[in-house]
């Protein structure tokens, strides 16, 4: 960051006014969207997991009512449908979790950083442009709609 011989900021940098903090705290509040949509899809996708494994097991313990065998074909079958099972679950894990996992903590990262600065501010920002009560008081309730810190999923 440059500054004069004096101390104080260059033309070319921008003091947060009240415009400006309310346009960063609606680019926070579309990254909490953005994470919200990627968790959500997360949970879908970790049920699809589940279901396809739960799928894969039923599959297997149908086969032994269809066509029933001895000891070792019915150990094998169940076997068979396990490691389906684990393979489908893991599949679906690797391919569709991690990567909406990863961006929807990437935007939370990125969402709870610029809060944080923003809460900082908020109160000297407000007395500095004299905001009045409905002003402080939308933009203190916008503020909380917030994390502290990232989630877990």
């Amino acid at each position: 960051m440059e500054r004069d011989d004096d101390g104080s900021r260059t033309s070319d940098e921008k003091e947060l006014t009240g415009e400006l903090y309310d346009r960063y705290l609606a680019r926070a509040e579309d990254l909490l969207f953005q994470a919200d949509r990627q968790r959500e899809g997360v949970r879908i996708y970790r049920a699809l997991g589940v279901l396809s494994a739960v799928s894969a097991m039923l599959l297997a313990l149908g086969s032994l009512v269809v066509a029933p065998g001895g000891t070792m074909e019915i150990v094998a079958r169940l076997v068979v449908g396990g490691v389906v099972a684990v393979a489908g679950f893991t599949a679906v894990e690797r391919w569709l979790v991690r990567p909406r996992l990863g961006l929807a903590l990437r935007d939370e990262e990125a969402m709870v950083e610029a809060v944080t600065l923003l809460r900082d501010v908020h109160p000297l920002l407000a007395e500095q442009e004299q905001w009045d009560y409905v002003r402080e008081r939308v933009s203190r309730a916008r503020l909380s709609r917030f994390p502290i810190g990232l989630r877990r999923i």
